[in-house]
């Protein structure tokens, strides 16, 4: 309800839709900030025709797959609901089961949408139990819905698995961090080795090596403890840029 449009967006994206018969066309867009500012982003980083690329930068989260920024042919979206089940990245996951299908895709390389940022109290903002809960079974369904494809990018796939990982982290709350490990032990051995050299002021990777490797709860401690040290440091940062400008 807090986002707009370019009044030209239907029409230049259905022709483009119509010039060569196209399922799926895809569109830039604004991000919009609180100070009034806005930022060009491009959802994907070059031009793709391809469905079957699509899908794989669509499951590593490496494009915008809100259905804010397309135009579908609803022919193509038969057999497909919004999961009950699942209250965050529900659009991702029908973006990813109508990509799994054979459909023509094109894009027009132009910003239409805007997307608000500001709004920090939205749901995209909120990491409660149950996002935390809707992003697992999110994992297991996307999972099953590709499983039976050889032939997408396996580093793609791989990064999807750890991106479900990360979130379970940033979440804070132990038992996410105890549940990570029961889920994708195939990405473990990579997550355990990146995560070796811990980082105090960036610590997700080293708090996920630590829980799949050694404890959970132990992680969860540290990582709680590392994100008081951020928010201090942040504080006092805030706090004497303000002094060197009151002193300007």
């Amino acid at each position: 309800p807090d986002d707009w449009v370019e009044p030209t967006m239907i029409e230049e994206v259905v022709r483009k839709a119509q010039q060569e018969d196209y399922d799926y066309v895809y569109f830039d867009y604004y991000d919009e900030y609180a100070d009034g500012t806005s930022v060009i982003r491009q959802n994907t980083p070059d031009y793709i025709d391809s469905t079957k690329r699509l899908l794989e930068l669509s499951i590593a989260g490496y494009r915008c797959v809100s259905l804010c920024f397309a135009v579908v042919r609803r022919e193509c979206c038969k057999g497909i609901s919004f999961d009950s089940k699942i209250n965050y990245g529900e659009d991702q996951l029908f973006t990813i089961k109508l990509l799994n299908r054979d459909i023509k895709v094109s894009c027009v390389k132009k910003p239409f949408y805007h997307y608000r940022r500001s709004n920090t109290a939205s749901l995209t903002h909120c990491l409660s139990d149950m996002h935390m809960e809707s992003n697992i079974h999110f994992a297991e369904i996307v999972s099953a819905e590709i499983s039976k494809r050889n032939d997408l990018d396996n580093n793609c796939i791989e990064q999807f698995k750890i991106n479900c990982l990360k979130l379970l982290v940033l979440s804070g709350k132990r038992k996410y961090f105890v549940k990570l490990r029961e889920l994708f032990p195939e990405v473990h051995s990579r997550l355990i080795e990146e995560g070796r050299r811990y980082n105090v002021l960036n610590p997700v990777s080293g708090s996920l090596s630590i829980a799949l490797c050694r404890s959970a709860t132990l992680a969860w401690i540290i990582y709680v403890a590392n994100m008081h040290l951020i928010s201090i440091k942040n504080f006092v940062w805030k706090s004497n840029t303000r002094k060197t400008s009151l002193v300007e």
